[in-house]
Formats: C-alpha cells, sequence, structure tokens
C-alpha cells in the first residue's frame, strides 16, 4: 500500500506541474521565451482561422503573401478556409492586415504589414505570415510569394504560380503555370 500511495502522490504531482505550466497562457497565443533584445526582438506569435463563403460561380482563388509560406489544399467543402499563423517581430509592431476583394467569378485575399507599400520589399525582420488555405479542389489557384515556400497539391483545376526565391511544389489534374526566379521547382 506504500507504494500505491507514492505512485499515486507522483502522478498527482506530475498533473499539477502540466497544470502549472499552462496557466497564464491564452489559446492561440504563444508567448516568447527568452527576454528581447536589440539582436534578437520579441515575437508574439497568434494561430488565426477564418473561413469565407462564395457564391456558387467562383472558378477562381488569388493569393499574395510577400511574408512567409504559402500552401494550397484541395477540399471537397464549399468554401475557402484558411489557417495563418502569424508572427509580430520587434517595436514596433507592424500587424498584417487581410485585404480581401471579390469579383464576380474570383476572389482576391493579399497579405500585406502596416505601412508597407504595395510593392515594397519585404524586410522578414519585421513579420511573418505563413498560410494554409484549403479550397474547394475544382477551383483554379493563383498564388505569389516572395521567398517563402509555395506549394499546392490535390488540385483538379489550374495552378499558376510565382516566387521569387521560394522552393514551389505544386500537383494538379489541370494545366501548370510555375515560376521561380532563383528557387526550385519540386
Amino acid at each position: 500500500k506504500t507504494w500505491q500511495r507514492a505512485f499515486r502522490y507522483g502522478v498527482m504531482v506530475a498533473v499539477l506541474t502540466i497544470l502549472a505550466g499552462c496557466a497564464g497562457s491564452r489559446p492561440g497565443t504563444e508567448q516568447p521565451k527568452y527576454a528581447a533584445t536589440a539582436n534578437n526582438p520579441e515575437v508574439k506569435i497568434e494561430h488565426r482561422k477564418d473561413t469565407f463563403t462564395f457564391d456558387a460561380k467562383l472558378t477562381r482563388v488569388r493569393i499574395v503573401n510577400h511574408y512567409g509560406d504559402v500552401r494550397f489544399r484541395g477540399s471537397d467543402q464549399d468554401e475557402v478556409g484558411l489557417n495563418s499563423i502569424i508572427q509580430r517581430i520587434g517595436t514596433p509592431i507592424r500587424e498584417p492586415h487581410f485585404e480581401i476583394t471579390k469579383g464576380a467569378d474570383w476572389l482576391e485575399l493579399r497579405v500585406r504589414l502596416a505601412d508597407d507599400a504595395p510593392d515594397a520589399i519585404v524586410d522578414p525582420r519585421h513579420g511573418r505570415v505563413d498560410m494554409v488555405i484549403f479550397v474547394p479542389s475544382r477551383i483554379n489557384v493563383d498564388v505569389e510569394t516572395q521567398s517563402g515556400v509555395l506549394q499546392v497539391g490535390r488540385f483538379q483545376g489550374d495552378v499558376r504560380a510565382r516566387t521569387t526565391s521560394g522552393e514551389l511544389i505544386a500537383s494538379t489534374r489541370g494545366r501548370m503555370d510555375l515560376h521561380t526566379i532563383d528557387g526550385d521547382i519540386i
């Protein structure tokens, strides 16, 4: 009986230690695990999920994200799902903006950090937005990144993908138009 009591006590201590480690954190946000310095700025991470409904006439989705990776997946759902990991780096924090434009048969989502001009050269020291996008597999996709990984898979529709120096990975039953200046096409 003494060993059973010791075992129960050990399990109880382990559970309380785990619960204490979870205290004080908010779901969806990770706090930095180091002290910020001039050479090592503070990073705040947020996980974000969005869903966009659209008219049945939608035939094309365009994504422009010069601040990180973009991964597209075909889905059998009639909606566009977006999962993002947003890293806010340094001070002052430059908030990312998701600019959404809709046309009769298309949807465009453009990521921009606050104060960046539309054609600005991206500096990843200010922030990063990595995205996983789920769209109906019949939809044509058009995606553009600067240096992040660009991956498109499980599609029936056409794929047009552009990156400056990121790795480009694509598979579809439709047509592919892939271009990179200094990255690999796999």
